[in-house]
């Protein structure tokens, strides 16, 4: 079975390394409306118009079933800044359609059937982004609502990063700003270095419909296979976290105990002659720290974390899941010292402890992830190539995209994504000829 968490992995390719906010949390892209000095108000907001074409056939059995689109999306995003005092507001919002299942009901285009989750999900799906209401004083600052909690950067591996959902809809193709997703969650800060979190639910990562062809349980959708059923945990999580930054170095360390985004096989059970698994979030324990040092043009990072109680896949997938505790960690260099060009180069390590032959990964795992970036044209036009190998090497992705922008308004897009997997026990394997060529055009409001 493909591990839903696995898949998570995969989107964190298009993450853009930021030395000057290690550990800050992702705003959202857009420019800023003019607006009167006395006015509190501020409004940001754009359209962006993807078109994605899958050149490949599926090797795994979903919808689409030969070389052909794989979405026309629009999608329109709204924010509005308020300020009175030490009183601050954002409410922000996205609105998407894909309009392939209403071309393909009008006739204008046939190239495979939907069903109704499939159209359903696709069709004007409104969906709140950050959304907050803080008050700030002194050293003080609380902040309540809908927030995007980006507390780490590995890309080949959930390290500390154990906050925030993600948009797994379509791994790999996603810029940084639709990746991570806000959760409600009660946040007081002290002094700009201590952070106490308080989330009172955790919301599930978002995955594709059924029959997608990134759908993260191919393997169970065959009529031999048991019936899925999505639990969810109401269990309030919370997190600490001290920051500490001198001249030339960040660091922060963490604990953590949370729902996870992520679900297991929970419970299996018979109902009738129906097999039903529920698949459902555990309870997180997790206590890492991250550090980020600069020299000249080298920036270093690492990350390092004890997962505690983690739920790893036996051989078996549909027996129980035993709990292990599990070490990850990620060290990467990042190289800026050539005019316009940036290398980055992260290794990542996760150890089992207590491992036993019933589980399906080694006690061992290790992943890589490899970026080059150029800009040129003034920065108008960035060209960014990376590849990452999941842990285990159970598959690889490549990343090849050019982004340009022509003014403050208009920006073009274009990435080529790569999914590879040699043997059929990687878990990328069901997806390895899902690869697409990926459009965009965005008009800044």
């Amino acid at each position: 079975m493909a591990r839903a968490w696995l898949l998570g992995l995969l989107i964190l390719v298009a993450l853009p390394a930021r030395a000057d906010d290690f550990f800050g949390t992702v705003e959202t892209r857009a420019s800023a409306e003019p607006a009167s000095d006395d006015s509190p108000w501020r409004h940001r907001g754009w359209l962006n118009q993807r078109i994605g074409y899958g050149y490949r056939a599926p090797a795994a059995p979903v919808a689409r079933d030969g070389a052909d689109l794989t979405r026309v999306e629009t999608e329109v995003y709204s924010q509005w800044d308020w300020r009175r005092g030490p009183w601050r507001a954002r409410l922000s919002g996205t609105l998407t359609q894909d309009w392939l299942p209403d071309m393909n009901s009008a006739g204008l285009w046939s190239g495979y059937d939907f069903t109704d989750e499939q159209s359903s999900q696709r069709r004007w799906r409104a969906e709140i982004s950050d959304s907050y209401l803080s008050w700030e004083s002194g050293d003080w600052w609380l902040l309540g609502g809908y927030q995007t909690l980006a507390w780490g950067e590995a890309e080949s591996l959930r390290v500390t990063d154990v906050l925030s959902r993600r948009d797994q809809r379509w791994p790999g193709q996603e810029e940084l700003d639709d990746l991570r997703q806000p959760v409600p969650a009660v946040r007081a800060t002290w002094g700009g270095r201590l952070d106490l979190v308080l989330l009172p639910e955790t919301p599930p990562d978002r995955l594709p419909a059924a029959g997608d062809e990134f759908d993260p349980y191919l393997a169970w959708r065959d009529a031999d296979t048991p019936t899925l059923h999505m639990r969810r945990r109401h269990d309030v999580g919370w997190a600490l976290r001290w920051q500490t930054q001198r001249p030339g170095w960040d660091m922060q360390w963490l604990l953590a105990e949370v729902n996870s985004v992520d679900r297991y096989p929970h419970v299996q059970r018979q109902e009738g002659d129906e097999t039903v698994i529920e698949l459902a979030p555990w309870r997180q324990q997790v206590a890492g720290l991250a550090l980020q040092t600069t020299r000249g043009a080298w920036v270093l990072r690492t990350e390092q974390a004890l997962h505690r109680k983690l739920p790893l896949m036996p051989e078996d997938p549909t027996g129980r899941w035993p709990e292990h505790d599990q070490w990850r960690a990620m060290v990467s260099a990042e190289y800026a010292g050539i005019r316009d060009l940036t290398l980055t180069l992260e290794l990542s390590e996760s150890y089992t402890r207590d491992h036993s032959a019933e589980l399906a990964q080694d006690q061992w795992q290790t992943g890589a992830s490899a970026r080059v970036h150029y800009t040129l044209l003034n920065e108008r036009l960035a060209l960014t190539g990376q590849a990452v190998r999941l842990p285990g090497g159970e598959g690889e992705v490549l990343r090849l995209s050019a982004d340009w922008t022509l003014s403050d308004r208009l920006s073009l897009g274009a990435s080529l994504v790569d999914y590879s997997a040699r043997a059929a026990s990687d878990q990328l394997y069901p997806y390895r000829h899902n690869d697409t060529l990926l459009l965009s055009v965005q008009w800044n409001l």
